[in-house]
Formats: structure tokens, sequence, C-alpha cells
């Protein structure tokens, strides 16, 4: 079935390229990644072949180690038009059992021997006016990106030193939850002083001012999200600070937020030559270690955290 897939997709991108030899290009890119890993003990998860997740507060244990290997291909093409506008877009071809190195995630669901997985990622129209992003519910809203993910079409354009987004969700739910129909925002540089506004239809904001000083970098940001759910309490505005600091081999990160129970976090990375080792945790303790050895054209990876996940694999692309 996978081979059947891929020689038809193949067929349809070669007919494609011959179709537009004289305005358009095709390329084609792919990711591999394989290795051992297990999952831990952190809630929400699930196992490819292992016994299933024990509910928070037990006395769980990690799952065995289990193999995942993984292939992703992507074709892009695009058409310049004699007016001057651009089409664009790319189809992925996505086959194995890959693994995600999360406290919240893990191995596919599909399992070791799933079919390869067939999809349109996106198509873009661009020229003189900006970029047409067209994306069904997969395009995060300006605001509350990470709650919403669910919109359709984005706008980009740019004035000068300023840039300019506008996001929309054409089909709204159906199912009582409050959808924002609408997000924009406007971002501009300033010397070394970097502006960020969002607001969005539900009267949701965000501002965010970010500057360098030296091997400093340093970001203040305040947001607060209109409730998306009718069922749900308005939620709290959120203020935050992010700060990075850089020297030789080593570099630091602290984040602070306002909202949440987990109000700060860090982390401290070393990157020499070949080699990183880094290391992050919060005010939970909820920690992850990881490493990586670039071999030159791949890279030998992994990592443990807080709740026993643990993994060793190597990725490459092409």
């Amino acid at each position: 079935m996978m081979k059947s897939i891929l020689l038809t997709t193949t067929a349809l991108v070669l007919s494609a390229g011959v179709a537009s030899a004289d305005h358009g290009n095709i390329s084609l890119t792919g990711s591999a990644s394989a290795g051992v890993a297990r999952e831990g003990t952190g809630t929400g998860k699930g196992v490819v072949n292992g016994p299933a997740q024990a509910p928070a507060g037990t006395n769980a244990v990690a799952t065995d180690f289990q193999l995942y290997h993984e292939v992703n291909i992507t074709a892009a093409t695009s058409v310049e038009t004699d007016s001057g506008l651009t089409f664009s877009t790319a189809i992925s071809l996505d086959g194995g059992t890959g693994y995600d190195f999360a406290d919240d995630d893990g191995f596919d669901a599909l399992g070791e021997k799933r079919s390869a997985d067939v999809g349109l990622d996106h198509v873009t129209i661009s020229g003189n006016f900006g970029t047409l992003l067209l994306d069904a519910n997969g395009i995060e809203h300006l605001v509350n990106g990470s709650d919403d993910a669910s919109a359709d079409v984005k706008f980009t354009t740019s004035m000068g030193d300023a840039s300019i987004a506008v996001v929309a969700d054409i089909a709204q739910a159906v199912d009582g939850s409050v959808d924002n129909a609408w997000s924009a925002e406007a971002s501009t540089s300033m010397s070394n002083v970097g502006v960020r506004v969002a607001i969005d239809e539900a009267g949701g904001h965000a501002v965010k001012v970010s500057t360098t000083i030296g091997a400093i970098s340093l970001s203040v940001d305040q947001k607060d999200e209109a409730k998306d759910d009718a069922n749900a309490a308005d939620p709290v505005a959120e203020n935050g600070v992010d700060v990075s600091f850089s020297s030789g081999a080593l570099s630091f990160k602290a984040d602070w937020d306002s909202g949440g129970t987990n109000q700060y976090g860090y982390g401290v990375t070393y990157s020499s030559g070949a080699v990183t080792i880094g290391y992050d945790s919060d005010e939970a303790a909820n920690w992850t270690a990881t490493a990586s050895y670039d071999l030159g054209g791949a890279t030998l990876k992994g990592g443990v955290n807080y709740t026993d996940d643990a993994y060793v694999g190597v990725s490459f692309s092409f």
C-alpha cells in the first residue's frame, strides 16, 4: 500500500513538473530518524505495544524500550505566472513509527507497521501585495496560538519597517465552543528594539518588547486572552519576562510568567564543536536533560526527563 501511494504521488509530482516546466520548479526534501525509546509515567500518554498508561498519582513504572523509525518526504512545487503571482504547495509522505521526546507525548499512536500518511501541507499565493497562506484548521491565532490553532487563512505583508499579519477562521466551530473569527498583529524593529502588538475578535491582546544588550537578550510581554469556551471562566492576564545570556560555550536562559502554577523556568546549554548538552527545569522540578553529537550529515542524540521518558537515536535530513 505504501509503495503504491509513493509511486502515485511521485507520478503526480513528475506530471506537474512537465506541465509547468516553463514557469515552475519542484523540490524534494525529507528527514528520517531511528532509535530506541521508552515512555515514562507522565499523564496523558499512550504506548504502541506496551501496557496502558497508569493514572497519575499511582505507582506506575516506565514502559520497556521500543524501536522507533520514521521517514518523512516532502515534495514542494511553485509556479510563477506571467502576471507576477507565485503559487506554491507541498505534499508530505510520512511512514513508520515516530517518537517525540516530551513529557506529554511519545510514540505515534498508529503503531509500528502503520501505512504511510499522505497530506497536503498548504497552498500559498504571493506577490507584491504580500503572501496568502491557505491551510484548513492548521494555522495558529496570533494572540492565543498555543490554545487555538484552528484557523484557515493567513495574510502577511510589510510596509516599510513594519510587518502586518491577519489570520481568519473561515469555518466556525459548531460544538458550542467560541472561536475567534480573526486575529491580527503588527511588528516592527527600531534600532535595537523589537515591538509586537496583537489583537483578536474576542477582545484578547498581546504586547511584546524585546532587545539585545551585548550578550544578553531580554523580552517582556503582556497577554490577556479572551475566553475561548462558552463554559470557561475568564482567563487571567499574563505577564512574562524572558532573559538569555551567552558566554563562550555556555548559554543560560530564564523565564517568568505570572499565569499558571509553574511561574518560572531556567536552562543551561553547553555547546563545543560537535557536542551539545542541555538541561532545563521549572518551579515544579519538571526537568529535562539532553545531549547530541554532530556526526556530519547526521546527528546522534538522546535524552531523559522527570517522567522517565528516555531515548537515544540518530536523525538526518536529505
